[in-house]
């Protein structure tokens, strides 16, 4: 039986000068974090009294450094070979890149992107309609025809699958079940949903959310022509008990449970500690952070060795587009990030959110103090109905091992940005994050890159 999502509280360290050995200036840059359990460094436990302790030298990780380090994580906490990660890792790389391009050619004919897990180097593309013959072309100029698999003729596209989820978690809301938990899954182009109810509630009857979702696809069309001229393809408006995999599940609690506590370089709430800040960002009101939204009321940031200074709250978004909150600081926000207590990289680039299915991805946090990158990316586009609000976007991965004061936290891979941790679902057996393209583009700003 499914129970509460558990959100963690993330952290983030802002700019800071210290001496290494050498003479050298080491700055202690802005951070992100995300939350694992396990030691970031090499294997070494932390207790969570080490995760306010950031009195030892901060070391700089060249990009070779970090993909390595991720690397043997990954392996060590999976019992894989080295060789056979980073085969599998780097297949990944180019996957991502290869269906970065197609879509931006195509972006109406995807109807289905993943990977298969490590260590196997195997990717999936479907398509609405035929392939184009110029994918076809792509595949031989990379030499990954053989390793990727091609499906063709699917009737709708996976812009229009994701955005029928988010027509059926409205339906859902109108019926009155308000936690609820809805996907696409591309390998069978159904939709899944998880309806929680009380004892006192009916069970969702599919007949009637089918016609509440009719209604939704007829309002979209409607109101997308009269805004932008947009027609729904007709198809996308047949949605029958067919297209839809329902469960029901028992019990009154939020689907998502936030947790506000520990963690290490913290965001506080009129001195309370309260979560992490998470990415490096340059937006309208200027330079600043992201962090988790359901992170309320955070005016101070605590670093150590330097007196608290005051953030200026700007935006925030807990909705279709996922849990994001925008800051300014009176401090330096530099395109960088913890990897782990003292590990600091440079962010280099930010990964596409439709090419994360399948790929392995890592997560840090102040509070665990570990980095583990033993997680799977699961679904995209899931969309929670949590008390009644909808959190859209969203993206679930395998594993889950933060604790409270994670929330906030980045997810990564080597240098590049994936996301802002949130917490977990599935009796805390699955994470879920905001891809880092929806979190700074809902809250208008856009991640720092060096």
């Amino acid at each position: 039986m499914m129970k509460d999502f558990n959100l963690l509280t993330l952290k983030t360290i802002k700019k800071q000068h210290r001496h290494s050995p050498g003479g050298k200036l080491i700055p202690l840059s802005l951070a992100l974090l995300l939350a694992t359990p396990l030691s970031v460094t090499a294997g070494e436990e932390h207790s969570y009294g080490h995760a306010d302790d950031h009195s030892h030298e901060q070391v700089y990780q060249t990009q070779e450094q970090t993909v390595y380090e991720d690397v043997q994580i990954l392996a060590e906490q999976s019992g894989l070979l080295v060789a056979d990660v980073e085969k599998a890792i780097a297949f990944q790389t180019k996957f991502s890149e290869l269906a970065q391009t197609i879509n931006e050619q195509f972006p109406d004919k995807i109807s289905g992107l993943w990977v298969e897990p490590v260590p196997k180097t195997q990717g999936h593309m479907r398509f609405k309609g035929k392939m184009p013959k110029e994918v076809r072309a792509l595949l031989r100029k990379n030499r990954l025809s053989d390793k990727i698999r091609v499906q063709e003729n699917d009737k709708l596209s996976l812009a229009e699958q994701l955005k029928r989820v988010n027509i059926l978690s409205r339906s859902l809301l109108d019926l009155g079940y308000k936690n609820a938990i809805t996907a696409f899954n591309q390998k069978t182009q159904m939709i899944d949903s998880t309806v929680q109810t009380s004892k006192q509630k009916a069970k969702p009857d599919k007949k009637a959310i089918i016609a509440q979702v009719h209604k939704q696809l007829q309002l979209q069309q409607s109101k997308a022509q009269q805004e932008d001229g947009l027609i729904m393809d007709a198809r996308a408006l047949s949605f029958s008990e067919q297209d839809l995999n329902l469960k029901v599940v028992s019990g009154d609690a939020p689907m998502i449970n936030f947790e506000h506590s520990r963690g290490g370089n913290w965001l506080r709430d009129d001195g309370f500690r309260e979560c992490t800040s998470g990415w490096a960002v340059s937006g309208g009101s200027g330079d600043g952070i992201i962090t988790a939204a359901h992170c309320s009321g955070l005016n101070q940031f605590e670093e150590p060795g330097v007196p608290l200074y005051s953030m200026t709250w700007r935006n925030q978004h807990l909705g279709p587009l996922g849990d994001t909150e925008y800051h300014t600081t009176t401090h330096i926000e530099p395109a960088e990030f913890y990897a782990s207590s003292g590990q600091i990289r440079e962010v280099n680039n930010w990964r596409w959110t439709w090419s994360m299915p399948g790929s392995s991805v890592c997560r840090y946090g102040r509070s665990s103090n570990i980095r583990t990158c033993n997680h799977t990316v699961l679904n995209i586009g899931v969309t929670v109905n949590q008390n009644g609000t909808l959190v859209g976007s969203m993206v679930t991965a395998t594993n889950h091992s933060g604790i409270g004061g994670d929330s906030g936290g980045g997810w990564s891979w080597g240098n590049t940005a994936w996301g802002i941790h949130s917490g977990s679902i599935w009796s805390g057996t699955t994470s879920v994050f905001t891809p880092i393209f929806e979190g700074m583009t809902s809250v208008g700003t856009f991640i720092k890159v060096q």
